[in-house]
């Protein structure tokens, strides 16, 4: 008798100067949406149910002061949980455009021809040269709707800056109607005409010619990256193969040392394209994303 007196004067102490019995109002939580609030009264509920379980389980009578007490206690701490939960904030979206099928088989090419790139870079240069791990944005028109332009592949070496679209493009590579254009003839003989990767690179190879010292020399090359992929000898001698690469670069090599040309200083010549480039991912993504939008 004596412990359960203790045990209900003690249920009938206010807490942090509340008095339980003087409001029957439940306790709200600022900042609940609807779904909280009723979230908010079925825990209630539940509380309330759960205090008439505690008491048949403890033989402790529910007088108005410990019930409402108990309540109280099981009220406050279930609410704590469910306004942490239901307010939660969800992580933001994110930013990044979304990878399509298409971007993810350019993306494998790439992979390829970035391999490649590096590995004959290494046996004609040694260390002495920069690849860029990744895409490059040249600020090619600043102010304009379309102020970059994405370079897939960029190499600096001692006998010249290369500026490399990658196409992961399977099946006959043939000449188009004009020097823009190229025909891809597929495994089923339906033909399609696109783009030709020069012509994506015209805009970026002459960019950099301009802001670049004129004894440095910037070339553009296309380069298709599957290993499924058959090229017209028509074609322009700077379209080629992934497997054509080290014998490409290792003739370009020849030539320059052939024709006596000062050797392109890699480290400044780096700086110097870093001044007019970007290679922060989130401006690599907004590029891509305004693109996509015009698609």
């Amino acid at each position: 008798m004596t412990s359960q007196l203790l045990v209900d004067n003690t249920f009938r102490q206010p807490a942090n100067g509340l008095n339980p019995e003087s409001s029957t109002k439940p306790y709200s939580f600022p900042g609940l949406d609807e779904g909280g609030k009723k979230a908010s009264k079925h825990l209630r509920r539940f509380c309330e149910d759960l205090t008439s379980f505690f008491a048949r389980q403890t033989g402790l009578i529910p007088t108005s002061g410990n019930s409402t007490m108990l309540s109280y206690i099981l009220l406050v701490s279930g609410c704590v949980f469910a306004y942490r939960a239901v307010t939660r904030r969800r992580k933001p979206a994110s930013s990044r455009s979304p990878v399509t099928r298409s971007q993810k088989s350019g993306d494998e090419g790439e992979a390829r021809v970035q391999a490649e790139l590096r590995s004959t870079l290494q046996w004609l240069c040694g260390e002495n040269f920069y690849l860029h791990p990744g895409a490059v944005l040249l600020n090619h028109a600043p102010g304009t709707a379309f102020p970059t332009a994405e370079v897939d592949h960029l190499a600096i070496t001692p006998f010249g800056i290369f500026v490399v679209e990658t196409k992961n493009w399977a099946g006959s590579i043939l000449p188009g109607h004009d020097a823009d254009t190229v025909v891809r003839v597929g495994a089923d003989g339906q033909q399609e005409t696109r783009r030709s990767p020069l012509r994506q690179n015209r805009s970026k190879v002459g960019f950099l010619r301009s802001v670049l010292p004129g004894v440095w020399p910037v070339e553009g090359l296309g380069v298709f990256a599957s290993d499924h992929c058959e090229i017209s000898s028509a074609l322009p001698a700077n379209l080629i193969r992934r497997a054509d690469l080290h014998q490409w670069l290792r003739a370009r090599k020849a030539r320059h040392d052939a024709n006596g040309d000062l050797p392109v200083n890699v480290h400044h010549a780096w700086r110097a394209v870093q001044a007019v480039a970007d290679t922060e991912a989130r401006a690599i993504d907004a590029h891509r994303i305004r693109l996509m939008r015009v698609a």
